[in-house]
């Protein structure tokens, strides 16, 4: 789809949902993100290692598909979500999730 076909059905979406009223909306802008899924190759835990040790802190973690790279659903980000949370409210001192294991239910 155009860029503006893209727009038209977000705001007419929006509208149907009542989220907002067409009136609302003044502008519109659509970015296409190259690469917004995890593409593996041989090095690609290593690369991605390197990119999360270089990001994260004491203050900044990194979560969800398009956070840690990973192939998962909207329940399992928020399963990580949970799990980061929790790491932050024992004062675990090694908060990361990357490694995290998805639980099976």
């Amino acid at each position: 789809m155009s860029d503006e076909m893209i727009a038209e059905r977000v705001i007419d979406d929006a509208v149907r949902v009542d989220y907002l009223s067409r009136e609302d909306v003044l502008s519109s802008l659509v970015i296409r993100v190259e690469n917004a899924y995890p593409f593996y190759d041989l090095n690609y835990k290593e690369n991605l290692t390197r990119v999360v040790n270089f990001i994260e802190d004491r203050d900044t973690y990194l979560l969800g598909r398009t956070g840690i790279f990973r192939y998962n659903n909207s329940d399992n980000s928020i399963e990580m979500g949970f799990e980061l949370a929790n790491n932050f409210i024992t004062r675990k001192p090694d908060k990361s999730i990357f490694n995290y294991t998805i639980k099976n239910i």
